[in-house]
């Protein structure tokens, strides 16, 4: 069972290491763009209820357009709008996968009317920021950075190796000392 989980970990970091710069770039960019469209999404269909109270009988509507389960979290004394991808996959959040802050009053039991203009303001991560974030991906890949970063990084890992080597305890006893330094 070990040689397995150590087989599926090397296989992992081999798939990893075989993924080049750009193509990260490139999916984190889809990723994003995908999330800004949801969060838009929820954010249009809240807009038909805008000055009324936030309740739960809203959740079906937002359901039905997005295709997706849509939820109230309030725990830790914090109300998100989250979507099934969200919250079933919370460490890996990919397509969907998206948890609107909704503003509170402070010291309120009570749920909110809904304030798109607050609401917007409190999920710039999904809107306004994501469309900066994907304008700076753009930059860089309609340059050499990411093959830069690539050359880089094979650079580094090279070295790193060439060190491990040099610093063996069978060659060097004083290893320990020199890897932290």
């Amino acid at each position: 069972m070990e040689n397995t989980k150590t087989a599926n970990a090397s296989e992992a970091s081999v798939s990893e290491a075989s993924v080049s710069t750009r193509q990260k770039i490139e999916a984190a960019e889809a990723l994003e763009r995908d999330h800004n469209w949801t969060a838009k999404l929820i954010i249009e269909t809240l807009r038909n209820y805008e000055g009324k109270k936030l309740t739960r009988r809203i959740l079906p509507n937002i359901t039905r357009v997005l295709g997706q389960e849509v939820t109230l979290d309030d725990s830790y004394g914090t109300l998100r709008l989250q979507t099934e991808a969200y919250w079933r996959n919370k460490d890996n959040p990919g397509p969907g996968a998206v948890s609107l802050f909704i503003p509170v009053p402070l010291g309120s039991t009570t749920l909110p009317v809904v304030n798109i203009d607050e609401i917007t303001e409190a999920n710039e991560r999904y809107l306004s920021a994501a469309l900066e974030r994907n304008n700076r991906r753009a930059e860089m890949l309609n340059s050499d950075v990411p093959e830069r970063i690539d050359a880089q990084l094979a650079a580094l890992a090279a070295a790193s190796k060439e060190l491990e080597r040099l610093t063996d305890y069978a060659t060097c006893p004083d290893w320990c000392a020199l890897r932290k330094a």
